[in-house]
Order: structure tokens, then C-alpha cells, then sequence
């Protein structure tokens, strides 16, 4: 198993726990395939195979430098003992739509090169929120004023016209817990998930003053 799969699986599964659906496989296509399909995960659910495109939000002018530089922020955390790093989220909602547009546009050029024999339905997942391992919080984080009606202007004519049957974004970590979900003919929805009663751990906002803290204590903020 690559780590690139198993990160992907990862954020599939993620994605099926909020939805309530349980597969009872999660399969790697490229490495059966031996090159590369257009799919990141398959789901096996009964008799279908869902073919999941995974993508992780990026909000950097530049497609990956904004994630290959929180990757570097982590890694340094943990290479120095201190397990945790720091960033804002961006609180821009025109920039998180063009974020969300050119990633679900990326997607769906690479949709349209493939024709997916085999695959019930082809999924879009657009993850956000995603936290590096050992670290505590995640820049790219879904704010929650990102309207569903300005996913509908920024996204549906891309989205009508692709090969995708639903499509999400979905941030792992934010506080409320937000997913938005498309499907053809519909427009965007957003739902949030409420906290599980006694629920026990510290919250979001928790993690965030701890990181804070931190910083401080090391003379970094």
C-alpha cells in the first residue's frame, strides 16, 4: 500500500462515516491497473464500486504550495519535539470559492480523459481541514460561512457537465462540522453535524489555544 493511497483511503473513510455508509472494501485501482485510471479509492458497497477522486484543498495562488508548505511546518513540529504547529485558516470567502473552484475544474479535467469501465458511480471528494499526523490543526480549514449558494455560482456548470454522480467537500477538522454535498439536477447542500451528546476530548477551539500557548512558551508568537 502507497502512502499516497493510504492517505486517500483514509479521507474516504472519513467521508462514508459521515454519511453512514460502510464498505465493506477500500481498494488502490492504480495498483491493480498498473497505471493510472482517474480513480484514487474504490469503495466497495454490496454489488457497487464507487471510484472516488480525491483532492485536498488548497488555498495557495500556486496549486500545492500552500499544503507542501503546512507538510513542512508539521514535519518541523515534530522533528523538534514539539508536535503541534500553527496556522489561521483563511477567512476570505471569495478565496475559499476560487480554491474550491479550481480544484473541483483540476478534477474534472482529469475526469473527462478516463472512461471508468468497471465503476458503478465515479464520486468527487474535495477534503479540507485535513491536520498533518502529530500535528495539532490544519491552515486549510472550510470556514463556516462558505455558502452553499456560492458553491452553486462558482461550481454547477462544471459539475452538470463532468462524469461525477455526487460530489463533496467535507472538512475533517472545524467547528460546526460541515459537509456540502452535490448531486446532478440538485444544487449544493450543506448540513452540520452536530457534536455526539457527552462528548469528551477538547474541542477545535481547545487545540487552537493550546497551539497558541505553545508558540509562546517557545517565543514564536
Amino acid at each position: 500500500m502507497t502512502d499516497k493511497f493510504a492517505r486517500e483511503r483514509h479521507l474516504v473513510m472519513h467521508l462514508m462515516q459521515r454519511l453512514g455508509i460502510a464498505p465493506s472494501e477500500y481498494v488502490d485501482p492504480n495498483a491493480a491497473a498498473g497505471h493510472e485510471t482517474g480513480i484514487d479509492v474504490v469503495a466497495i458497497v454490496k454489488a457497487r464500486r464507487i471510484g472516488v477522486q480525491v483532492t485536498e484543498l488548497d488555498t495557495g495562488a500556486v496549486p500545492g504550495r500552500s499544503r507542501g508548505a503546512e507538510k513542512r511546518d508539521a514535519r518541523a513540529a515534530r522533528e523538534t519535539g514539539g508536535g503541534v504547529y500553527f496556522g489561521w485558516a483563511p477567512n476570505d470567502p471569495a478565496k475559499m470559492i476560487d480554491a474550491v473552484r479550481a480544484s473541483i475544474a483540476r478534477k474534472c479535467a482529469i475526469a473527462d480523459r478516463h472512461t471508468f469501465d468497471g465503476i458503478s458511480e465515479v464520486w468527487l471528494l474535495v477534503s479540507a481541514g485535513v491536520p498533518e499526523i502529530g500535528a495539532v490543526i490544519s491552515t486549510s480549514i472550510v470556514t463556516p460561512w462558505l455558502s452553499d449558494a456560492d458553491l452553486n455560482n462558482a461550481t454547477l456548470p462544471l459539475l452538470e457537465e463532468s462524469k461525477y454522480r455526487r460530489a463533496f467537500v467535507h472538512s475533517i477538522v472545524a467547528v460546526p462540522r460541515v459537509l456540502y454535498s452535490w448531486s446532478p439536477g440538485r444544487a449544493w447542500q450543506k448540513t452540520i453535524q452536530p457534536e455526539p451528546a457527552g462528548t469528551q476530548g477538547p474541542s477545535f477551539w481547545d487545540l487552537q489555544s493550546a497551539a497558541r500557548r505553545h508558540l509562546r512558551e517557545r517565543g514564536l508568537l
